[in-house]
């Protein structure tokens, strides 16, 4: 592990080739070795970063991300006049939308996400910002209609070449969700990809880890 780089080292982490904690005992190991000779640290807390590596470590076992939380984390940084600033731009794009769009149209249908969904392992892959950059890439056809309040229902709509699932998103004018389910629901009638179970190939990686 000595000749690790961050980069290498969040990824076996993230796919279990070590664990937070033999990690962290590694770089204390090394501390103890080498810091009396370099005197780089003026103190090293090793009982707080064995507390934090375990915290992680129980995360992972639960199948938690600190992708959302870091997300969440960016509200934080954004002040109150500029959120209702934002809430009025909002309202105005929302109501320009939906005189321009919905103006010839009930509905739209269009893809959900822009390819299939990676395996497991690879959606966890990397830094966090890494994953949520990932996730902002994979957010990009849905994250616009969530901005603009309105709503929006996943249906599946067909298999990938190697058997991942597919969907497409049916988006109503606001307050209309009656005509998003009726869309949805009539679309399911006339085909049966919502009975279709995964038929993943193996290529690539599990799709469910």
């Amino acid at each position: 592990m000595t000749d690790w780089t961050v980069e290498t080292l969040v990824h076996a982490i993230a796919t279990r080739k070590i664990s937070p904690v033999e990690a962290t005992r590694e770089c204390l190991n090394r501390i103890e070795r080498l810091d009396g000779k370099i005197h780089a640290f003026i103190t090293v807390d090793a009982d707080g970063a064995l507390a934090a590596a375990r915290a992680l470590e129980a995360e992972l076992a639960a199948g938690l991300s600190r992708g959302p939380r870091a997300r969440l984390e960016i509200g934080f940084r954004i002040s109150a006049h500029d959120y209702l600033q934002a809430l009025r731009l909002r309202a105005r794009f929302t109501r320009e939308f939906i005189r321009e769009v919905f103006g010839e149209v009930d509905a739209l249908v269009l893809p959900a996400i822009p390819e299939p969904a990676p395996a497991l392992a690879t959606a966890k892959a990397g830094t966090v910002d890494d994953v949520v950059g990932r996730m902002g890439r994979f957010s990009r056809l849905t994250r616009p209609f969530n901005g603009l309040g309105l709503p929006a229902l996943a249906v599946p709509c067909g298999l990938s070449s190697d058997g991942r699932p597919l969907a497409l998103q049916i988006v109503g004018r606001a307050f209309d969700e009656a005509t998003v389910l009726r869309v949805g629901h009539a679309y399911q009638r006339v085909t049966a990809w919502h009975l279709e179970p995964p038929r993943f190939s193996g290529r690539g990686g599990s799709v469910i880890g």
